[in-house]
C-alpha cells in the first residue's frame, strides 16, 4: 500500500544497521502506516471522546506501538515461515529460504519477548491482555498447521482481518478508557471495531487478489481462490464497502469537533484531482494500473493527523503527540505533501 524502505542512520547510531536489517526482514515497509497509523487515530479519536489530552496518556501510546509492532514483526516472520514450502512451488521470494533453524527460532523470539514484556503492563486488565493475544492467537492460526486457517478460505479472511485491525482497535480502544479512568461507551466500540474489521477484510481481499498467481500456483485455498476474481470484487463493491463507508461516517460524527468530518471531505476533494490532473484510477479492491486504494491515504495519514489538531486546539501540550507522529510516520505524510507540491505546479503549468 503505502510503503518505503526503512532509513538507515548514520553510523554515529551503532544499532542503525542491524534495526534496518530487522525491519527489512519482517517487511516493516509494508505494514509500519498501514497498520499502526491506523489504529492510533482510533486511540486519539477516543481520547477526544473522554475530553482527556493525549499527551497525558502518550506513555501509554507507545506502549500500544510497540506491542502491535512486535505482533506485526511476529506476524510477517510466522507467515514466512509457514509458507516457504509454498513459495518455492509457487517461486516467490522467501525473506526467511535458507536460513538456519537457530536463526529463524531466534528471529521469532525477539518479538514474541517484546510482546510478553509488553503484556506484562497490562496483567492486572485482562480485558487489554485478551484483546493483545487475539491479534496473537489470529496470526497463529492463520499461518501454522494444523489450523492453518489461510488455506481456508472466508475463516482465513476473518483470521486475518481481525489480528490486523479488529483486535488492535479494540486495545486502541480499551487503552484510552483506561487512560481516562472510564467505563468503554458500547456504542463508540461497535462503530470503531466494526469499521476497522471491514477495512482489515477489504486488505486482506486485495492482497489475495494481488497474490492471486502465486497462490494458484502453490495451490493455496484462499478465499479469492475458493471464489474467483469476479466475486470477490462484487462482495467488497456491494456489501462490504457499504457497511466500511457507514461506520466510518458514525466514527466521525462521535468524535467531538467537525475537523474529521472536514478532513474527509479534503480527503475526497484531494481524491478527484488526482484522477482528472493524473489520470490515477480509485479502485476498492482491485489492483489495475495507476491506481489507488480509496481512503487509504484518509486512514494513514489525514485522519490521524486531523485528531492531533483537533487535539491540539483543547490541550496545547498535545501538538508534542502531533510532532512525534509525524516523525513516525514521516514516509506517508511526505508522500502526501509531494502529491499536493505536484497537484500545484501542474495547475500553474495550465495557467
Amino acid at each position: 500500500m503505502l510503503s518505503e524502505e526503512p532509513t538507515v542512520l548514520p553510523s554515529a547510531f551503532p544499532y542503525a544497521r542491524p534495526l534496518a536489517g530487522i525491519a527489512r526482514l519482517a517487511r516493516a515497509e509494508q505494514w509500519w502506516s498501514y497498520k499502526l497509523s491506523p489504529m492510533l487515530a482510533i486511540y486519539y479519536a477516543t481520547l477526544l471522546r473522554c475530553g482527556s489530552s493525549i499527551a497525558d496518556a502518550g506513555w501509554r501510546g507507545l506502549l500500544l506501538v510497540a506491542g502491535i509492532g512486535a505482533c506485526a514483526v511476529y506476524v510477517s516472520l510466522s507467515n514466512d515461515l509457514a509458507d516457504r514450502q509454498d513459495d518455492r512451488v509457487a517461486g516467490k521470494p522467501n525473506r526467511l529460504e535458507g536460513k538456519s533453524a537457530a536463526f529463524v527460532f531466534a528471529a521469532l523470539a525477539a518479538p514474541v519477548a517484546l510482546g510478553m514484556v509488553v503484556a506484562w503492563f497490562w496483567h492486572n486488565n485482562p480485558a487489554l491482555l485478551l484483546a493483545f493475544a487475539g491479534s496473537w492467537i489470529c496470526f497463529s492460526a492463520y499461518s501454522f498447521a494444523p489450523l492453518r486457517l489461510k488455506a481456508r478460505g472466508a475463516w482465513g479472511v476473518a483470521a486475518d482481518a481481525a489480528g490486523a485491525h479488529g483486535f488492535p482497535a479494540l486495545l486502541a480502544v480499551l487503552l484510552a478508557y483506561d487512560a481516562a479512568g472510564q467505563v468503554p461507551n458500547l456504542i463508540w466500540c461497535i462503530c470503531v471495531v466494526g469499521w476497522s474489521g471491514a477495512f482489515g477484510i477489504r486488505g486482506i481481499l486485495w492482497h489475495q487478489l494481488f497474490d492471486s498467481t502465486a497462490d494458484r500456483r502453490s495451490a493455496t485455498a484462499t478465499f479469492v481462490q475458493r471464489h474467483g476474481a469476479a466475486i470477490t470484487r462484487a462482495i467488497v463493491q456491494r456489501l462490504l464497502f457499504p457497511v466500511e463507508l457507514s461506520l466510518l461516517l458514525a466514527c466521525l460524527w462521535l468524535v467531538p469537533g467537525r475537523l474529521s468530518m472536514f478532513a474527509l471531505a479534503l480527503y475526497t476533494l484531494f481524491l478527484i484531482a488526482k484522477m482528472i490532473r493524473f489520470d490515477i484510477r480509485p479502485t476498492l479492491v482491485a489492483s489495475v494500473p495507476r491506481y489507488v486504494l480509496v481512503l487509504v491515504e484518509f486512514y494513514v495519514v489525514i485522519w490521524p493527523l486531523a485528531l492531533l489538531a483537533e487535539a491540539a486546539w483543547r490541550h496545547p501540550l498535545d501538538i508534542v503527540v502531533l510532532a512525534l507522529h509525524a516523525i513516525l510516520f514521516q514516509g506517508p505524510i511526505r508522500d502526501l505533501v509531494n502529491d499536493l507540491r505536484q497537484l500545484r505546479l501542474h495547475r500553474a503549468y495550465l495557467d
